[in-house]
């Protein structure tokens, strides 16, 4: 029994993580987008920034993903 509530567990933390990075993608895109329309330099840089950091988040998620993965399958 103890086995099946685990595996729930690991399902339910997996879309967790799996909404989340779906969630960061999609900021990735609007920041992006933003990025193309922005002409002063500061603002430029925190966009730059802020691709950077999501970015950097999706990579982790990813291997969060991964490691939950291996412990459900």
């Amino acid at each position: 029994m103890r086995f099946f509530n685990r595996e729930k567990e690991c399902k339910s933390r997996f879309e967790e993580i799996r909404d989340e990075m779906n969630e960061t993608r999609r900021e990735w895109e609007r920041t992006k987008e933003q990025l193309e329309h922005l002409t002063d330099p500061d603002l430029v840089d925190s966009a730059i920034y802020r691709l950077n950091s999501l970015e950097k988040r999706c990579v982790f998620l990813m291997k969060e993903l991964k490691s939950l993965h291996s412990k459900v399958v």
